[in-house]
């Protein structure tokens, strides 16, 4: 009989964080219908697609990380894939999707094209009969990086279907698309008929998006029998006080001092976790509190040591998945930058993933995406380009060329900086407005 030993994991699960530093709130019944949802779709061999929509801070991702969780502590193994879409044509139209298919398939972003290559073949073999392995590995290759011929947007959809749909039948399957209101419109396409076209296997597609996905797409999921969208409401007044009681581990705040923080916060639980996150470190309740969760966030980042907010700035600059040796590259560190983002870590600004992306690396994400946004919004990045475009040179695995569109000639080209100048030259043009992206994110 063979027997197999378990060396190292294939490739990241891109799990949530571990266990919340704060309790759930005011979210039970939205956690109960998520975690129904799941159990319909393992008892009914069904696919279902579950939104949730909100305002940034207001618990989606919390929300997640408890499915997680709970799915976790089940005995039943149940498989998880999850990918982010980037902001402002930071990565490319499917890079939320592309980042599942690679994890799935162990692929590094720096692995050489060749070993990319054999990993992939090696999943697709795995996932599906020898006679379909073709046909979906060539689908799938532009997704990683890798040279394919051009084909029509129905048929690379169908090929990606078949892959979700066979990871779905080895187990019960959670897929997760973070920050889909910045996704293209043909993902959204892909994402929106997912679960209406997937049957008979057991599979949970869960996105998160801010309301500006309904702007865009006001009939999302409408009229079909197995898609729930789930709006999140502010806290109430009481459930406020209830996370601030918890968090401070106290149970009364001052009268006065209470009431303007649940003025300021709006009901949002991002906005009383920071608040209290500050109220820690400065000892006292400021009697100037900021108007909105970006302004407490940049308040404790004044409040850093000037090394740490230095290291965090340059962080936010990479992107809210950055390496230590990049910081080191682009910041002329003193070799304690990974001393300073434990510490970062400790304040909850930061946190090290198990499992990296990039061969040799340690590797670490923002707790939250504003604080990233926050961060990269101070003044002071235009001293990071010379230095970071001298990076992506010696590193081109840190460039992460964005994987294209499969109505366009799928062959991918090798990253550049001056390559990526120009797009980010054609995107100023298009959000002038809005704070200008930089090559690896």
């Amino acid at each position: 009989m063979p027997v197999w030993e378990a060396l190292e994991p294939v490739g990241r699960v891109g799990e949530p964080a571990g266990d919340p530093a704060s309790p759930l709130v005011g979210r039970e019944h939205e956690r109960a219908l998520l975690l129904g949802a799941f159990a319909r779709v393992r008892v009914d061999r069904s696919a279902q697609l579950v939104t949730l929509v909100g305002v940034p801070g207001i618990g989606k991702s919390r929300l997640v990380a408890e499915l997680y969780g709970r799915l976790e502590r089940e005995p039943e193994i149940t498989q998880w894939r999850q990918g982010r879409s980037l902001p402002y044509g930071e990565g490319g139209a499917f890079w939320a999707f592309a980042e599942m298919v690679k994890a799935e398939a162990g692929i590094l972003e720096s692995d050489a094209a060749a070993d990319a290559e054999r990993k992939l073949a090696e999943s697709v073999a795995a996932l599906v009969p020898a006679g379909d392995a073709a046909w979906l590995e060539s689908r799938l290759r532009p997704l990683v990086g890798l040279d394919a011929a051009g084909g029509a947007r129905g048929e690379s959809f169908a090929a990606w279907r078949r892959f979700v749909e066979a990871l779905a039948e080895r187990r019960p399957t959670v897929i997760v698309f973070e920050d889909l209101h910045w996704a293209d419109d043909d993902l959204l396409d892909f994402v929106d008929e997912l679960a209406d076209w997937i049957d008979g296997v057991p599979l949970l597609v869960v996105a998160t998006a801010r309301p500006e996905l309904l702007e865009r797409r006001p009939g999302w999921g409408g009229g079909k029998r197995n898609v729930q969208t789930l709006s999140l409401a502010p806290l109430a007044d009481d459930e406020t006080a209830r996370l601030l009681g918890a968090l401070l581990d106290r149970h009364v705040l001052p009268a006065e001092a209470q009431q303007a923080l649940l003025v300021r916060a709006g009901g949002n639980p991002l906005y009383a976790e920071q608040f209290a996150r500050m109220f820690a470190e400065r000892g006292d309740a400021s009697d100037d509190l900021p108007e909105t969760v970006q302004g407490i966030i940049a308040g404790r980042l004044d409040s850093l040591p000037p090394e740490e907010k230095r290291l965090l700035l340059d962080a936010a600059v990479l992107g809210k998945t950055f390496w230590v040796g990049a910081l080191e590259s682009i910041g002329g560190a003193d070799g304690r930058a990974l001393e300073r983002l434990h510490a970062l870590q400790r304040k909850e600004f930061v946190r090290r993933e198990r499992r990296g992306s990039v061969a040799g690396e340690t590797e670490f994400v923002f707790a939250h995406l504003l604080v990233r946004d926050v961060g990269k919004a101070e003044p002071g990045e235009h001293r990071l380009r010379r230095p970071l475009n001298r990076l992506l040179r010696r590193r081109p695995s840190l460039q992460r060329c964005p994987p294209r569109p499969p109505t366009a000639r799928m062959r991918s080209t090798p990253c550049s900086p001056s390559s990526m100048d120009r797009r980010r030259r054609r995107r100023k043009v298009r959000h002038h407005s809005l704070p200008r992206p930089m090559c690896s994110t």
